[in-house]
C-alpha cells in the first residue's frame, strides 16, 4: 500500500493543489475585457445620444438616457468590484501549500 497507492495518492493531492492555485491566480487578475466592452458600451451610448441630439433637435431621447444612466452604473460596479475584489484575494487568498 505505501509503495502503491500512496504515492498515487500524494500525486492526486500535488495535482489538486496545483489546479487550485492556477486558478486562484487568474481570478487575482483585474476584469479588463469586461470594463472595456462596458466603457465601449457606454461610449456608444453617448455617442448615439449626440447623434440624436443633433439630428432630432430634442434634448434626450428617455430610452437612450436610461440605457447610459445603467450602463453607467454597470461601469462602476465592475470598476470598483473587480479591483477590489483582485486585491481582496491578492491579500487574503489561499495559497498552497509547500510539500
Amino acid at each position: 500500500m505505501q509503495d502503491t497507492v500512496l504515492p498515487v495518492a500524494h500525486t492526486l493531492y500535488s495535482d489538486q493543489i496545483r489546479a487550485v492555485a492556477d486558478t486562484q491566480t487568474r481570478t487575482e487578475r483585474l476584469p479588463a475585457a469586461a470594463l472595456a466592452t462596458t466603457v465601449a458600451a457606454l461610449a456608444l451610448l453617448v455617442l448615439a445620444q449626440l447623434y440624436l441630439v443633433r439630428r432630432t433637435h430634442r434634448r434626450l431621447n428617455p430610452a437612450l438616457l436610461t440605457a447610459t444612466v445603467l450602463v453607467s452604473v454597470i461601469a462602476q460596479w465592475v470598476g470598483t468590484a473587480g479591483p477590489a475584489s483582485s486585491t481582496a484575494s491578492a491579500v487574503h487568498g489561499w495559497r498552497a501549500p509547500n510539500r
